[in-house]
């Protein structure tokens, strides 16, 4: 199988004065070369010649077209000659001929396109001379994929090696100038067996790399037709699910070929996009016994299991199903619930009233080393219920951990002791980051009721000198302690609100793109000028929102347009 890529790189050549005064365009530059046949040295009459410019990520842009005369030659004159991208020259002979960049950069088969090729520097009132191309006689191959089963035609089928290249409404493809040579092809569709020009089958057993096709030849000046049919292939579907925690990501699947002695396993994918939670699909296998594996029987969180309901750590089990299966069988529902061997559970109340809190967030953390130190990595999450219980499944066994919990309106707590607000966010003020809690191997940890206190927000406005007009995404700087806590912004209409904080003062200020402003309308020159020794203290108590921190600053828009204060 052959690739063809084109080389990215840029050669600049010299430009020499054409002896025609024809080509003397004091304003512009020109371009001018021959195209002949690579094997007989001949020149080649009509040859379409482009003159484009490759902007990498704004793509391929064309400046002109010419085609070559009776003598293979060509010109392109008017171009500019300071041009931003280089000039790229590009001939192409028709179906029976390489499509070739200058200097010598075959493409690959169209409707692929070289993307990059060697510059050609130009100068004004100059023609550069000697852009010439010398082009490879090609084939054209073509033709049909169909299912094997009803004949009908496979639209958007893979067409391979040939990247980007599929089929038509009508499960036709056609590759044109496609260079000498042999070559071996195959096809692929979703939910077929994906099938090699000889008919061999490959899927995620049996890889296509390791395939030996029988091999076409593509000739000059021929058309070479090559059909596939597509099987339809078994299909294997489910759901999987932990025990007692719905909305947690399911355990690894695998699906073995157990008509392989050696019993190889590949795992599943989920049939959506975006993944789903528990989710999994099997599509476009051989026709094969398998069985069904729920869970990595060395994956410490979960009991593995097989289908149906066969919990087993060994590798090979007694009372196995079994499915032996035939072409273009679809089995469905093949669904699991999966055992935690070690989960965390509790409940969370509120502080002072001990009412259950519903939809908290819930996660169990482990401390996470790296070269730059240490940090809180969240390794389960979960949701508590109605009734302010929580289960957190799928921790490794002799995991030490912390649990941090979230809840609306309330301050959140890392245990043992930290409380997660605006000004914590991340729990990062912890005194040590040894984790309080251990689970061990096949056991339930209850660590009881978390109790949240309830919290407080600072909240105001921002609105320009000019008509009282909210300020829209102004940066509002919230400092505890004289030190720098969160970052916010101010909607549409220039409202801000801070998140939870807890008892204590507090100090805030607003900024615009050229200048702050702390609370209580005390200006300074940038936010990092800021001397927060002259900001007015907000001191927070208790619960609910303090409104007022108000702030006045001028309009960016009107100082970036006029040039003045308004």
């Amino acid at each position: 199988m052959r690739r063809y890529l084109a080389g990215i790189f840029f050669v600049l050549i010299g430009t020499v004065a054409a002896d025609d005064p024809a080509f003397a365009d004091v304003a512009t530059a020109s371009i001018a070369g021959t195209v002949t046949s690579a094997e007989s040295g001949l020149p080649l009459v009509g040859v379409l010649v482009t003159v484009e410019q490759n902007l990498f990520l704004g793509g391929i842009h064309v400046v002109t077209t010419t085609t070559t005369d009776a003598a293979g030659k060509y010109l392109v004159e008017g171009l500019d000659p300071n041009p931003g991208w280089p000039y790229q020259v590009k001939a192409d002979g028709g179906d029976f001929r390489v499509v070739q960049h200058w200097d010598g950069a075959d493409c690959p088969p169209v409707p692929l396109y070289c993307s990059y090729a060697n510059g050609i520097a130009v100068s004004a009132g100059q023609t550069t001379q000697g852009i010439d191309l010398a082009l490879h006689s090609a084939g054209v191959l073509q033709g049909h994929v169909t299912r094997a089963d009803t004949h009908a035609p496979v639209a958007g089928a893979g067409i391979a090696p040939f990247y980007y290249t599929s089929t038509d409404a009508n499960g036709a493809y056609r590759l044109r100038s496609v260079p000498l040579g042999q070559y071996t092809i195959w096809a692929d569709a979703v939910g077929l067996i994906t099938t090699f020009n000889d008919g061999q089958q490959c899927d995620d057993f049996l890889d296509c790399s390791d395939i030996v096709a029988q091999p076409f030849d593509i000739t000059a000046n021929a058309t070479t037709t090559v059909d596939i049919a597509l099987a339809p292939g078994v299909t294997v579907s489910g759901l999987v699910y932990v025990e007692g925690v719905p909305d947690a990501p399911r355990p690894e699947v695998r699906l073995y070929n157990e008509s392989d002695p050696q019993r190889p396993y590949v795992t599943g994918l989920s049939a959506e996009i975006p993944p789903s939670l528990n989710d999994y699909v099997f599509r476009g296998l051989i026709a094969r016994t398998y069985s069904v594996r729920f869970g990595d029987p060395a994956d410490s969180r979960y009991v593995s299991e097989y289908y149906d309901n066969v919990a087993c750590d060994q590798d090979v089990c007694a009372g196995v199903a079994q499915f032996v299966t035939v072409p273009g069988q679809q089995i469905a529902d093949m669904d699991a619930t999966v055992a935690p061997r070690q989960k965390v559970v509790g409940r969370v109340i509120d502080a002072v009233s001990q009412a259950p809190l519903a939809s908290a967030d819930v996660q169990a953390l482990t401390v996470q080393g790296t070269i730059w130190g240490s940090y809180w990595n969240t390794i389960v999450e979960t949701h508590s219920d109605a009734a302010g219980n929580f289960t957190l499944a799928g921790i490794p066994a002799d995991t030490a951990i912390a649990l941090r919990v979230n809840a609306a309106n309330h301050l959140g707590v890392q245990t043992p002791d930290v409380i997660c607000d605006a000004i914590n966010g991340f729990c990062q003020s912890s005194n040590t980051y040894i984790p309080p809690n251990s689970v061990v191997a096949d056991t339930t940890l209850d660590v009881g009721d978390l109790p949240l206190s309830q919290g407080a927000t600072i909240s105001g406005r921002v609105t320009n000198l000019r008509d009282g007009q909210g300020l829209p995404s102004s940066q509002i700087a919230l400092y505890m302690a004289d030190q720098y806590g969160a970052f916010y912004s101010t909607d549409s209409d220039g409202n801000y609100s801070t998140g939870m904080v807890r008892t204590g003062t507090f100090k805030v200020i607003a900024s615009s793109l050229y200048e702050s402003q702390m609370y209580d309308h005390v200006n300074c020159a940038d936010l990092g000028m800021c001397d927060l020794g002259l900001a007015t203290p907000i001191a927070v108590s208790g619960t609910g929102t303090f409104f007022g921190v108000d702030f006045s600053l001028h309009d960016p828009e009107i100082i970036f347009s006029s040039g003045f204060d308004n």
